[in-house]
């Protein structure tokens, strides 16, 4: 922050530090796997979308992240 003189760049930065730092997903590779998808590269895709939604304030519950999953990876969701 010291390195900006631009308050908006400063407000990003202390928000991140501030709340957006401890953000995590509630789902994890395991709920994945209980979904039915395969384990291998596409979970760290769907965990890194998964986290940009909840950071984007998209998804708030272990349900709406479960919903998100189903509809951004039908292929890969077998139930």
């Amino acid at each position: 922050m010291a390195k900006t003189d631009k308050n908006y760049i400063k407000m990003t930065i202390s928000l991140y530090f501030t709340q957006l730092k401890r953000t995590h997903c509630l789902l994890n590779g395991e709920d994945l796997k209980n979904m039915g998808i395969a384990p291998g590269k596409i979970f760290k895709r769907i965990l890194d979308d998964l986290l940009e939604a909840k950071l984007d304030g998209r998804v708030k519950t272990k349900k709406e992240e479960i919903n998100f999953i189903k509809e951004n990876y039908t292929d890969s969701v077998t139930i």
